[in-house]
């Protein structure tokens, strides 16, 4: 299935989120770019373990500093941090539903930051998660660092 907005709702084959408006949205290949305005950006991607995503193997694929730390979102629980760098403020998600792992990047100018990570953490908890199976065709195979050895993981 195709990505597709409707009503505000961004949805592909594993999962969905609502969009306020004025967000507009751009597909990549590699992942979904959603935008509030000029300033910053908000990038998601998901993967999909044929079984369920265990909090260590989210600390061994969020390895990233500074560490990571706990954090729920909506559906989701996961892992999350945020740093600032060349007068951006970053933060990152790594949440996960039973088979299904997002990434998630919030990337704004420093003077915008803490209002504009705020409003990305609002649309976030309202991921959800589709029953789409990746077995039946539309995403491809990819490798996640720290997964158990030769357990494939789907990308989308």
């Amino acid at each position: 299935m195709p990505a597709r907005l409707i009503d505000h709702r961004y949805e592909t084959a594993w999962w969905n989120i609502e969009l306020p408006e004025r967000w507009s949205i751009r597909d990549d290949p590699e992942c979904a770019t959603f935008t509030a305005n000029l300033k910053g950006l908000m990038q998601l991607s998901a993967y999909r373990k044929d079984s369920d995503i265990a909090v260590e193997e989210l600390f061994e694929l969020a390895d990233e500093e500074p560490e990571p730390e706990s954090v729920e979102i909506g559906l989701f629980t996961g892992l999350c941090n945020a740093h600032d760098t060349q007068g951006m403020g970053w933060k990152k998600w790594w949440p996960a539903k039973n088979r299904t792992w997002m990434s998630a990047t919030d990337n704004v100018p420093m003077r915008s930051a803490a209002s504009e990570i705020l409003a990305a953490e609002a649309v976030l908890k309202t991921l959800g998660v589709r029953s789409w199976l990746p077995e039946s065709g539309g995403g491809f195979l990819t490798t996640m660092r720290g997964l158990a050895a030769g357990a494939p993981a789907h990308r989308q």
